[in-house]
């Protein structure tokens, strides 16, 4: 249980990171909800590479964990995030409600992974 509340400490910095502040940033903005709803509109290219990267990121994170689980690969529980995360940009209007629908994909996402986790920062 140890290993994953340490999986769990570092996919929340990852989260806080990729998808928590930069909803932060732009929270006092007047056009917040403009900027953040219509992001894919603005800059397409630019919103599917960021989401395509988190991806990656997150598949990363997780193929130490998942590499000898059968059915369900790192990439596809990074894939299930993704679209999850991305959802929460339509969904989540709040940095209150950003943060619990965030807190809910980590839980699912550790409850996932059942290899010990041993790692430290420099992995990311």
């Amino acid at each position: 249980m140890r290993c994953n509340k340490a999986l769990k400490k570092h996919v929340q910095i990852f989260y806080d990171v990729r998808v928590i502040q930069p909803f932060a940033f732009i929270a006092d903005f007047k056009n917040r909800a403009d900027l953040w709803l219509n992001c894919d509109k603005y800059a397409p290219q630019a919103t599917n590479k960021l989401y395509a990267t988190l991806e990656a990121q997150l598949a990363a994170l997780h193929k130490p964990r998942m590499a000898r689980r059968k059915g369900m690969t790192a990439q596809d529980l990074a894939h299930i995030l993704h679209t999850a995360t991305r959802g929460l940009q339509s969904t989540a209007r709040t940095l209150e409600a950003r943060k619990r629908m965030s807190d809910g994909s980590i839980t699912m996402a550790v409850a996932t992974v059942d290899k010990p986790y041993r790692a430290t920062l420099r992995e990311f």
